[in-house]
């Protein structure tokens, strides 16, 4: 009889135990997952299915946008999530995720967003200017730093 059968612990474990990899994921199946994505992209919605390679479908989906503390949420529907692109995944409460969601407006989504946009232009423009600075600076310093030729005689 296997060691974990003779302890008193929860269906949970058990499956934990039984099941490694990706497929611990079966016992979250119907539940609400928080999934963050690579890019720092949050997504709330219920599991409904994966695969082998840890790819996830999620029903009732809802994107998360956190700026400055300020929330807003962009339903979906139905998402399929690559498993290269996830970088945590959660288990959230049905009535946590129902309380933060009662709220959500799409104009204020809207709004976030653009405003997400608009720094990250900023920031792309800055960086921009810092290259073409550098370049001019590290093009002036080559300069200087040539040795005239002599002339043959």
């Amino acid at each position: 009889m296997p060691k974990w059968q003779n302890n008193a612990e929860t269906e949970e474990k058990r499956r934990i135990r039984v099941f490694p990899g990706v497929s611990y994921l079966s016992i979250y199946l119907g539940h609400p997952i928080l999934v963050t994505l690579n890019e720092t992209e949050v997504y709330m919605g219920e599991l409904l299915t994966f695969d082998q390679f840890g790819n996830l479908t999620l029903n009732n989906v809802f994107q998360r946008l956190v700026i400055n503390s300020k929330y807003a949420y962009k339903p979906y529907g139905v998402m399929t999530i690559r498993s290269n692109s996830i970088k945590t995944i959660s288990i959230i409460n049905k009535k946590h995720m129902m309380n933060e969601l009662k709220d959500f407006s799409q104009t204020e989504f809207d709004y976030l967003m653009r405003t997400v946009l608009y720094e990250r232009t900023i920031k792309e423009e800055r960086k921009q200017r810092q290259m073409s600075m550098y370049l001019a600076w590290s093009e002036h310093v080559s300069k200087a730093m040539m040795v005239p030729e002599e002339e043959e005689q």
